[in-house]
């Protein structure tokens, strides 16, 4: 059975989604200073058998976790996308609500 003292705050889930986009956009900026710090110093190894044996195991591994940390960023921005949405459909069911009761009581 539904609770029938089911309610959504649009304002209120506004503010709550500007918080998520800062989450991403922080969550952004860390994984660009990461691929960054580790451009700056790729290849500080060295070519010799240590450096050689060392990119061997890191390389592939540096790479899906970039891959996933890119991924990653972006979720938060993309689930406030999606609650932009959900905001904007409560915020029209109301006003259809609105006018229906208005012109039930108004007989417009």
């Amino acid at each position: 059975m539904a609770d029938e003292n089911f309610r959504i705050d649009p304002d209120a889930l506004e503010d709550i989604n500007k918080k998520l986009r800062a989450v991403g956009e922080d969550l952004t900026a860390s994984f660009n200073e990461m691929k960054t710090t580790l451009e700056d110093h790729w290849g500080c190894w060295g070519n010799d058998d240590i450096g050689e044996a060392f990119i061997k195991n890191f390389e592939e591994p540096n790479k899906k976790l970039q891959e996933g940390a890119e991924a990653m960023s972006g979720a938060p921005n993309s689930f406030a996308d999606q609650i932009d949405k959900q905001i904007e459909a409560v915020r029209k069911q109301d006003a259809a609500n609105r006018a229906a009761i208005e012109q039930n009581e108004y007989g417009n």
